[in-house]
């Protein structure tokens, strides 16, 4: 488990590869519509896919010669079972904190928010 996970946050530290899966929240596309919003080579773009398949949150497939890719699903949905089975409570404490795509619930009387991953949404968390 920890290896997969660390190749998932590895993936999930970059900008280019964070903006390719949203991308791809609308369905699948074609490597050429996924690269043109980056600055980037063909060439350095799909190093930034083969980044994401290889963590397992995207999959590739072929046609002729276009080459689409489209969010792995399951495997997302595995990343979140994993993460509250393992690391069910992240504490932060006197911050104001921005949490992508996570609910925040205060927990009374601690000084402490527990954040809860989810799939979608985009929740301000504080004390």
């Amino acid at each position: 488990m920890d290896s997969q996970l660390d190749s998932v946050f590895a993936a999930l530290a970059d900008t280019t590869r964070r903006n390719v899966l949203r991308q791809l929240e609308s369905g699948a596309s074609t490597v050429t519509e996924l690269a043109q919003p980056h600055d980037m080579s063909l060439t350095g773009f799909m190093k930034h896919l083969a980044v994401l398949e290889a963590a397992g949150l995207i999959a590739r497939s072929k046609e002729g010669r276009v080459v689409s890719c489209e969010l792995e699903q399951s495997a997302l949905q595995k990343l979140l079972y994993d993460l509250e089975a393992g690391m069910p409570f992240l504490f932060i404490n006197q911050l104001d904190v921005q949490v992508p795509q996570t609910t925040a619930l205060n927990e009374v009387g601690t000084g402490r928010v527990r954040v809860i991953l989810g799939v979608s949404g985009q929740w301000q968390a504080g004390k």
